[in-house]
């Protein structure tokens, strides 16, 4: 995947975050389930980091920015004796 080549403004996931922040506000959280060693999803998980992070974050207001988290729920399912009670409590930690 290779966004620029695409939409080099990135003008629909500009969209999409300014849809999601009219009708939830802020803080918005992404929560990347991708897993870390694949390296198709990672390809996908970089760029939309890189989005998120590099562009339109660099446009927002500081409460406003959006918070990119990365989850691999393949590898916390191994490491986790209570699994998904972990990606619960970050869930509940962002709504807090």
């Amino acid at each position: 995947m290779n966004q620029d080549t695409i939409d080099p403004l990135y003008k629909a996931t500009k969209r999409h975050f300014a849809q999601l922040l009219s009708k939830y506000s802020y803080p918005i959280y992404c929560f990347n389930l991708t897993k870390q060693f694949n390296h198709r999803e990672m390809i996908v998980a970089n760029e939309y980091n890189k989005v998120v992070n590099s562009v339109i974050n660099t446009e927002l207001p500081k409460q406003v920015k959006i918070k990119f988290i990365h989850y691999d729920v393949k590898a916390k399912k191994k490491e986790e004796t209570k699994f998904p009670f972990g990606l619960f409590a970050l869930a509940k930690d962002s709504i807090a």
